[in-house]
C-alpha cells in the first residue's frame, strides 16, 4: 500500500469540491444572470456548455500531461483555471464575455476531473479500497454543487449583494483548495525523495513520471475501453443537462420560487451523494456486473414523473431522479477496470473518456434550452431527457451482456 494515499485523495477532493461549486454557480441564480448579459434561454444552454465544449479538446491533452508532468502539478493548474474561470464571469458584461468565462473553466478543468481516477489508479492498489476512493472522489463535485444550490439564494446573494459577489467568492474558495492541496502534498513529495518542484525525470512515486504513456491506438484496440467511451457520451449529456436546468426546470415544472428550486435541486443531489457513496460499492454484487444500466432506467422514470406528473409529483421526482448521482462514478469504473488500461496510461485514458463525454456534456445543456424556449417547455425539457435515459438503459443492459464487456 502506498503511503500517504489517503492525504493525497483528501486534498484532490478539496479541489474538487471547489469544482462542482463553481460548475453549480451560475445554475441557482440563472433567471439573474441571464437577465443582467441579456441571454435567452438558447443562448444561456450554450454558455453553460461553453467549458464542456473546451472539455472536448483539451481533456485527451489533460491526460497526458498527467501522465508526463504528474499530479501534483496538473492539479495546481487545474484548481487556477476553476478559480480564474469564478472570477472571470464576475466581470461579464454579455453574452460573449460569459461564454469566454466559463470556458476558462474548460481549459484546465480537466487536469482535476481526470486527475481523480488517475490518482485512484496510481495509489490504490486494492479493489476494495480502490471503490471506496472512487466513490469518496466521486461526491466531492457533488457536495460542492449541494453547498451552491442550497446556500445561494437564501445566504450567499443576501450576504455578497449580487451575483458578482457570490462568484468571486467562489473563485477565492478555489483558490483556498488549491493551496491546501500544494500544501498537503509537498510534505509527501519531499518524503517520497523528490522535492516539489523536481523536474518528471526525478521525481517518483506517483507524482511524475516521465513518457510512457500508451498510444490512443493501444487503448481503442480494447472492447471494454471502447464500451466506456461509448458510454460516456449519454451519461455526459444527461449529467450536464440536469446540473445546468434542473433548479429552472423544477421552478417552470413544479411552479416553484427561485429558493424552492434550488432547495429541491439540492435535496437531490444529497440523494445522488448516497447513490455514488452505495452503488459503485453493493451494486456490482448485486447484480454481477456494472449497474449503470439500472440507474439508467431509475433516472428515465423519475424525469418522466416530471414531465407527466402533477405539481404534486414533483418532489417524488426530484428524489428519484437523484439516481443519476451514480452515473459517472460507474461509467469510471468501467474504464478503471478495463483491460489495456494501466497505472502508466490511465491519465491519456480518462482524457479520452472525457472528451467522448463532454461531447454530450456540451449538447446536452444546449438541446435542453432550445427545448425550453420552443413551444415544448419545461415540460419537453424532462421529456426528452427520459428518452434519452431509456435509450442508454438499454444499450448499456444489451452491451455489458457481451462476453469480454468487463
Amino acid at each position: 500500500m502506498r503511503s500517504g494515499r489517503w492525504v493525497m485523495l483528501g486534498g484532490l477532493i478539496g479541489v474538487y469540491f471547489s469544482f462542482g461549486v463553481v460548475v453549480a454557480s451560475i445554475a441557482p441564480m440563472l433567471d439573474l444572470v441571464r437577465a443582467d448579459v441579456g441571454a435567452s434561454r438558447a443562448q444561456m444552454g450554450f454558455i453553460l456548455g461553453a467549458w464542456a465544449l473546451l472539455f472536448i479538446g483539451t481533456a485527451p491533452l489533460a491526460g497526458r500531461v498527467i501522465d508526463r508532468y504528474g499530479l501534483r502539478l496538473s492539479v495546481l493548474a487545474g484548481g487556477l483555471s476553476v478559480a480564474g474561470s469564478a472570477l472571470a464571469r464576475a466581470t461579464a458584461s454579455g453574452v460573449g464575455t460569459l461564454w469566454l468565462a466559463v470556458a476558462v473553466f474548460g481549459i484546465g478543468g480537466p487536469l482535476v476531473s481526470a486527475g481523480a481516477p488517475t490518482l485512484v489508479r496510481q495509489w490504490f492498489d486494492d479493489p476494495r479500497e480502490r471503490r471506496r476512493a472512487v466513490s469518496a472522489y466521486a461526491i466531492a463535485p457533488s457536495l460542492g454543487s449541494v453547498a451552491t444550490l442550497s446556500l445561494t439564494n437564501p445566504v450567499l446573494l443576501p450576504l455578497f449583494g449580487s451575483w458578482r459577489g457570490v462568484l468571486v467568492a467562489e473563485g477565492l474558495l478555489a483558490l483556498v483548495a488549491t493551496a491546501v492541496w500544494m500544501v498537503a502534498t509537498g510534505h509527501l513529495a519531499r518524503n517520497a525523495g523528490a522535492h516539489p518542484w523536481s523536474s518528471p525525470a526525478v521525481a517518483v512515486d506517483g507524482f511524475a513520471r516521465a513518457g510512457g504513456s500508451s498510444s490512443v491506438r493501444r487503448l481503442l484496440s480494447s472492447g471494454s475501453v471502447r464500451l466506456a467511451l461509448g458510454l460516456a457520451f449519454p451519461v455526459f449529456f444527461l449529467n450536464h443537462a440536469l446540473n445546468a436546468w434542473f433548479p429552472t426546470l423544477l421552478q417552470e415544472v413544479g411552479d416553484l420560487g427561485a429558493t424552492a428550486g434550488s432547495n429541491w435541486a439540492a435535496v437531490s443531489r444529497l440523494i445522488g451523494i448516497g447513490a455514488a457513496l452505495v452503488i459503485p460499492n453493493l451494486g456490482s454484487r448485486v447484480v454481477g456486473r456494472n449497474p449503470l444500466p439500472g440507474v439508467c432506467g431509475v433516472l428515465a422514470l423519475g424525469l418522466l414523473l416530471l414531465g407527466l406528473g402533477s405539481m404534486s409529483t414533483v418532489p417524488l421526482a426530484a428524489l428519484i431522479i437523484g439516481a443519476r448521482g451514480a452515473m459517472v462514478p460507474l461509467g469510471a469504473l468501467l474504464l478503471m477496470e478495463a483491460d489495456g488500461v494501466g497505472a502508466r496510461n490511465t491519465g491519456t485514458a480518462n482524457g479520452l473518456w472525457f472528451a467522448v463525454g463532454e461531447i454530450g456534456g456540451v449538447t446536452g445543456p444546449l438541446s435542453a434550452g432550445l427545448i425550453a424556449d420552443s413551444s415544448l417547455g419545461f415540460e419537453g425539457v424532462a421529456i426528452g431527457l427520459s428518452l434519452v435515459a431509456v435509450s442508454t438503459a438499454v444499450g448499456s443492459a444489451r452491451m455489458l451482456r457481451r462476453p469480454g464487456a468487463l
